[in-house]
């Protein structure tokens, strides 16, 4: 099974209509890279994604869709856009082998589920994608080097359809392009919904291509899975939502269909009983879907798991899976597992197969008890469940509800919501049991500090790459962001600190940028202190600059588990003789954030871009009156008055206002 090229798993469920139409996206001003620090969350470079009206829901949408579905238990919810959240994080690991890396956080308190990729152009580039369900689309990280990954772009909604929620998320590759499938709901009022369908070989200017939707409940997409052909290329993407109808088969590869243009080809669903009509049961209904090597693993809520060839769904006919008669559809093959040792209904909420098809976990997302067993793994031939291939809370696992799944080679990665990242060995035995009961093999978890935190908070999604010969471990945790584990890797990291001061002064130099050749950065405090951390070892180039100063690099050795210092003292620059400099801050009105990725221009046509820290510096603007106007997309632009001295610095520092 390929890793990095999205084509997986999902959570809840919802809605979609179906057309095609080419949307555009507005770029924010570039901010930059966007770094990691432990100090607070830097400035994130946001790109808006436009919607005009026509693809808006239809008001009322969501409350009828709720409708549809009252006897589903309840599980993970949205967050509401703008509420705060718990940002603590345990990054100790009782997995074997497993050895915390890095962790990025989002900035938001919902993200969702995750993806990784190679870029198909150059093979160099690796990248993670996290959805998320209001707050963003999704936000985009660069982990080529997993120790100092950095957010390239977030990319969020257009005003008018900001409740739209993306709960999962998709990559894959048609010869040199990667693209992102996202699957969206409808949040309630001012949303979108379908699978939206975006170019992103240039990560931080993603093209809008596609949104494919369908009528009614089949707006809301949930789930998606892409199936690949021999050469690794998207040819196709299954999409699930809460609806009679359950899973549809769209084209994106074989003319006319493409990105652009995703043709609809096949339909899979249920006819029993139910509340959709006639021979439906909305308690059954496809919750995810995975699709490898030509087999289609479909999960349904109450029903156990399909698999069926794919080549039965891409024929373009519906086919109807008539439950509870024999031998049903030719070809399709049920596993019907229960709540062990309860007996209760399993909930089947996502499967994976292993590479050889030979055996697939389920899971069960709803919270259980004591000896229930919400992970079980199955043979696909004769449907057997394997003997020890039960994961027993209280034993094996807390007494948690789980989450998605993944797995690669001999092992099974489980985001297991507040029981963070479980990872654990099989065979055809079963699970691996080695150690004292309860076996838990947590790396990472919302730590559960507030009494009110949801025991759906944590651990949302797992993916595994490997990156120089290294195999990672990449987490979506809710409300933190990304979480990186290594299997088998050293701790191989040391520390950077060290002071900035003016050399003619020797006073401290406040937000002085300081980084290193592996992409770690900080700003100094008010003392010039600054200090890097998880940066690889060897030898290390660090650059401290600052406005008016001289940008100076030094060399260090990094060493593992120590820390190296490094002092500057920084020159003034020099500035010509009839010319000042004009610096400065840009933050929002409301919040106080500082923005970076803003314009400012003066009326003699020098101009800047702030930084990740809202800062802009402009030199060699000519003396005396000038006016000094800042820009930047959602808010008021503003003008300034300034007088220049030739020689000196003259500080106009500015406040936007959104509209």
């Amino acid at each position: 099974m390929a890793h990095g090229r999205g084509t997986r798993q999902v959570r809840r469920r919802t809605i979609l209509y179906i057309a095609v139409l080419v949307l555009g996206m507005v770029a924010l001003p570039s901010a930059g890279q966007a770094h990691p620090r432990d100090n607070g969350v830097p400035e994130i470079p946001r790109r808006i994604i436009e919607v005009p009206s026509s693809a808006l829901a239809p008001p009322g949408l969501a409350d009828s869709i709720a409708a549809l579905s009252p006897n589903i238990p309840s599980h993970a919810r949205a967050a509401p856009p703008g509420s705060a959240c718990n940002k603590d994080i345990d990054t100790t690991s009782t997995i074997q082998g497993m050895t915390h890396i890095a962790a990025v956080d989002t900035g938001i308190c919902d993200n969702a589920d995750i993806d990784t990729y190679v870029d198909a152009l150059t093979g160099q580039e690796t990248y993670v994608v996290i959805a998320g369900r209001g707050e963003v689309a999704w936000t985009h990280i660069n982990v080529t080097d997993p120790a100092a990954p950095f957010i390239v772009a977030q990319y969020v909604w257009i005003r008018a359809a900001k409740s739209t929620s993306s709960p999962d998320i998709k990559t894959f590759k048609q010869g040199n392009t990667d693209y992102v499938a996202l699957s969206t709901e409808v949040g309630g009022g001012n949303s979108t919904c379908g699978l939206f369908i975006f170019d992103v070989t240039i990560p931080a200017n993603a093209v809008q291509l596609s949104r494919t939707f369908e009528s009614g409940e089949w707006c809301s997409v949930h789930n998606s899975y892409i199936e690949t052909d021999g050469n690794g290329d998207g040819t196709h993407v299954y999409i699930t939502a809460n609806s009679s109808e359950d899973l549809r088969v769209y084209d994106i590869a074989n003319s006319p269909a493409n990105p652009s243009n995703p043709v609809k080809v096949g339909t899979y669903q249920r006819q029993t009983r139910g509340f959709f009509g006639p021979g439906f049961d909305d308690d059954i209904y496809v919750h995810d879907v995975t699709v490898e090597n030509g087999t289609v693993y479909v999960s349904y809520w109450l029903d156990g798991l399909d698999m069926l060839s794919s080549s039965l769904l891409r024929g373009g006919a519906v086919v109807n899976e008539t439950v509870e008669t024999s031998p049903g559809v030719p070809g399709v093959t049920n596993i019907d597992p229960v709540d062990f040792p309860s007996g209760n209904p399993f909930l089947t909420h996502h499967a994976f197969p292993n590479g050889a098809g030979t055996l697939v976990a389920l899971q069960d997302e709803i919270e259980k008890a004591s000896g229930s067993a919400p992970v079980q793994l199955w043979t696909t031939v004769g449907n057997p469940i394997v003997p020890g291939g039960r994961l027993v809370q209280g034993t094996d696992v807390p007494v948690l509800p789980a989450h998605n799944l993944d797995i690669n080679g001999s092992r099974l990665y489980v985001g297991w919501y507040k029981g963070g990242l479980q990872s654990w060995a099989f065979d055809g035995t079963g699970f691996t049991r080695d150690g004292a009961a309860p076996r838990t093999a947590s790396i990472y978890h919302q730590a559960q500090t507030e009494t009110a935190d949801d025991v759906y908070g944590g651990a949302w999604g797992v993916r595994t790459a490997v990156i120089g010969g290294d195999t990672y471990s990449f987490v979506s945790d809710r409300s933190f962001g990304l979480l990186i584990g290594c299997s088998a890797c050293t701790a191989t990291f040391g520390t950077i600190s060290g002071t900035v001061i003016d050399t003619s002064t020797k006073l401290a130099i406040q937000d002085a940028s300081v980084s290193t050749d592996t992409a770690q950065n900080d700003l100094t405090d008010a003392s010039g202190s600054y200090q890097l951390t998880n940066v690889p070892i060897g030898t290390r180039t660090v650059t401290a600059s600052a406005a008016g100063y001289v940008t100076q690099q030094k060399q260090t050795t990094v060493e593992d588990g120590k820390t190296s210092v490094v002092d500057f003292a920084l020159d003034p620059a020099p500035t010509p003789s009839g010319f000042g400099t004009v610096k400065g801050t840009v933050r929002d009105d409301n919040t106080g954030a500082r923005l970076g990725g803003t314009l400012v221009v003066t009326d003699t046509d020098e101009q800047g871009t702030t930084n990740n820290g809202g800062k802009y510096n402009i030199k060699d603007v000519p003396e005396g009156n000038t006016t000094v106007t800042v820009s930047l997309e959602g808010y008021v632009t503003q003008d300034k008055p300034a007088t220049v001295t030739a020689g000196q610095t003259t500080t106009v520092d500015f406040n936007l206002v959104p509209g």
